[in-house]
């Protein structure tokens, strides 16, 4: 399988890595506009290398594609990619404009091509063993964290770049909630802009999420935390309070009278790699758990929670279509 690379930085590595340990795939193009990164790719992989991902798109015949690159950088990568036939697998957020997403979503459905967003969480054993704990039962609340200190990534600290730490960061703990209590109908946020020079956007804030299904949720999220933060998600219904820690690949809490601990061992960055690869070499479409689709509702969601940041009312989340 011929797999082709835009964009080296930041997350790339870790997929690289992954795809490292499959059998059967080949890194044979890569992009990026730092040449050095260009460059030790070409070396690592003996990949052509490209400045200009339009120009490798043209020249190359690949069989997947993974886009990995800041939010703002989204333009038509995706859109030419999936009018040659190359699946794709989209490091999340998958842009900052949801008019332009629903343009990908579109040319990918057109082509048919397989995509999945880099959303690992819904991959973890933690996720696996909740639903495994609590399928068929009514979720009341959702309550998220994401509590960490402030990426040293220009970009991402430039709200025009990154659309702020919802959009860009805490969006895995969206997702993650989206993924157990479904859709979100719409959102209420409030949030602070006082302790932290080194970016423009809020420092700290608290979003209130209304479920389709009734259930309700709130994330907070903050670039601050002096440790001791991190990644979670509690579950809360009828006979269950779990709480999973992402960060540290644990879950306790309660079910049923008993107490909860479990540990995992695999977070999802390798297999959520591994299930592309399955499903795009045998077809097995079923393994994908976030799809352009899913990575578009989630963006959906954070957008909305960043509407009401600058509103002070409440959002509705923008509908994907059918």
């Amino acid at each position: 399988m011929n797999i082709g690379f835009i964009g080296l930085g930041g997350i790339a590595g870790n997929y690289l890595n992954s795809l490292d340990r499959i059998d059967g795939t080949r890194v044979s193009a890569v992009c990026d506009i730092n040449p050095d990164r260009a460059e030790a790719a070409k070396r690592r992989f003996n990949a052509n290398a490209y400045a200009d991902h339009r120009r490798m798109l043209d020249n190359e015949t690949l069989d997947a594609l993974f886009v990995c690159i800041p939010p703002f950088a989204h333009t038509d990568q995706e859109i030419i990619a999936a009018e040659k036939g190359m699946h794709l697998f989209i490091a999340k957020p998958v842009g900052l404009s949801f008019d332009n997403s629903l343009r990908v979503l579109e040319a990918t459905r057109k082509a048919g091509v397989i995509t999945s967003v880099g959303y690992m969480w819904r991959h973890s054993d933690l996720t696996d063993k909740a639903e495994e704990m609590i399928r068929g039962r009514k979720i009341a609340l959702a309550v998220g964290t994401t509590h960490v200190g402030t990426p040293g990534t220009a970009w991402w600290r430039v709200f025009d770049q990154s659309g702020g730490q919802i959009v860009e960061q805490a969006t895995h703990v969206y997702d993650a909630a989206r993924y157990f209590c479904g859709d979100a109908a719409r959102v209420h946020a409030w949030g602070v802009s006082e302790l932290n020079p080194a970016i423009d956007f809020e420092d700290s804030a608290t979003v209130n999420i209304l479920f389709q299904n009734g259930s309700c949720g709130n994330i907070s999220n903050t670039s601050i935390s002096a440790g001791g933060g991190g990644y979670t998600l509690r579950l809360i219904g009828g006979g269950f309070n779990l709480n999973l820690n992402y960060g540290a690949n644990h879950m306790s809490g309660h079910a049923d009278g008993e107490a909860v601990q479990f540990n995992a061992e695999e977070s999802g960055y390798y297999i959520q790699v591994e299930r592309f690869v399955r499903a795009v070499r045998d077809g097995e479409t079923e393994l994908i758990r976030s799809d352009y689709e899913d990575g578009l509702k989630s963006l959906a969601l954070t957008l909305a929670a960043n509407e009401s940041l600058r509103t002070g009312e409440v959002a509705e989340v923008p509908a994907v279509g059918a």
